[in-house]
């Protein structure tokens, strides 16, 4: 029986409510399926984007051996966790703060801070092959001999609900639609429930990949050494490649938005067209130095660091449609966490602990919080909605 056939039995005057209550179970029911199958990596997901800054909280480690969770309106701490070994990277999920910290994973609960799970198991740890989705939580640990002499990096897949060891292997940097990806010059998909390898596929002989990223079903890795490629899991092919000049030292993440890939190279920061490859703009940054720091895309603008091995240092805020430099912070930005955007803000870590709010428009800075002990970057960022005590 359909729909329509099933409504009709009802007397004209009772079919508006039963219709109506039809539509809200739907849209419940296509809420739910979008969230299971979008990735989980990006940390500045439109559906917080645009939420009041009272309703959003910044989660932020540093030097200090700490995490923070801090209010994005005006830096005022709700709580904070003390690790007592450094924390190399934050993702919020499902209102679960998972932080890699040295040889292991620690689990927060985001309203509190209260400790969930741990799982410890290596030596130093690499934020590289941090991942964490509605089901799964991988990192890399570098586990040495007795001595101290030699070792060996191993990657580790825990359950997301209790931390508990699922296998060892068969991990990856990005997940779409339960399949988890590795790049670095050959692109492995992972089956995520199983580890299963499903397949390869070698695109760069000299790929040193930065953290890729992925739009639909289409993955894109800035090489540095080899240029920029994107990858699409469906078809397994190398949909375009594009130059970004001579082999670079200092490169960038990728960022997406838009149908436009931004990436960094040497001094310059590009924009490609995510369909063919077409470079859009390319605007030169840095005097003097190169790029050093993490870029993000959104809301209009490219924000990133830049300025090490001589240059002048600051964090830049680009205009996505041309390349033009809107303005320029003083901010000397941390090269190991993210910058995260949200509600008209950008929110950078430096090298000196301090995690800086500036205003998206013009760069100016609304607060700052800076960590209690130590020197050393901020190596931890990652934005969520607050959730109740």
């Amino acid at each position: 029986m359909n729909i329509s056939t099933f409504v009709h039995r009802f007397p004209p005057g009772r079919r508006f409510p039963f219709l109506f209550l039809f539509l809200l179970l739907w849209l419940v029911a296509c809420g739910s399926s979008s969230q299971q199958m979008s990735p989980l990596l990006n940390s500045s997901k439109a559906d917080i984007f645009h939420l009041p800054l009272s309703q959003l909280t910044i989660y932020v480690s540093g030097g200090d051996y700490a995490v923070y969770a801090l209010r994005a309106s005006d830096g005022h701490q709700r709580w904070s966790h003390q690790f007592g070994v450094g924390v190399e990277g934050l993702i919020v999920v499902n209102g679960v703060l998972f932080a890699n910290n040295e040889g292991g994973v620690r689990a927060l609960r985001t309203s509190n801070g209260q400790e969930l799970w741990s799982h410890q198991d290596g030596q130093f740890a690499f934020s590289r092959c941090f991942l964490a989705t509605q089901t799964i939580v991988t990192y890399c640990a570098y586990h040495s001999d007795p001595f101290g002499f030699s070792g060996q990096t191993q990657t580790h897949v825990l359950r997301a609900s209790d931390g508990s060891e699922l296998r060892q292997g068969g991990s990856g940097e990005v997940e779409i639609n339960g399949v988890l990806y590795s790049a670095g010059g050959t692109l492995t998909a992972i089956e995520e429930s199983t580890g299963k390898k499903l397949w390869d596929l070698a695109y760069s002989r000299n790929a040193t990949s930065t953290r890729p990223a992925a739009a639909g079903t289409t993955i894109y890795d800035n090489t540095g050494i080899d240029g920029v490629y994107a990858l699409d899991v469906v078809s397994k092919k190398v949909l375009w490649k594009a130059s970004t000049g001579s082999p670079a030292i200092d490169y960038t993440n990728v960022a997406v938005d838009h149908g436009i890939v931004y990436v960094g190279a040497h001094r310059d920061i590009y924009a490609f067209n995510a369909s063919d490859g077409r470079q859009l703009w390319k605007t030169p940054i840095v005097q003097g130095g190169d790029l050093g720091g993490m870029l993000v895309a959104g809301d209009e603008r490219v924000y990133v660091g830049a300025g090490v091995n001589g240059g002048t240092y600051g964090f830049y805020a680009l205009r996505e449609s041309d390349g033009k430099v809107l303005w320029r912070s003083h901010v000397v930005a941390s090269n190991s966490a993210r910058p995260v955007l949200a509600s008209g803000m950008v929110y950078v870590g430096d090298m000196q602990r301090t995690l800086h709010a500036l205003h998206a428009s013009d760069g100016q800075e609304i607060w700052r919080h800076r960590g209690e002990k130590f020197v050393g970057p901020v190596s931890g960022l990652a934005i969520g909605a607050s959730m109740p005590v």
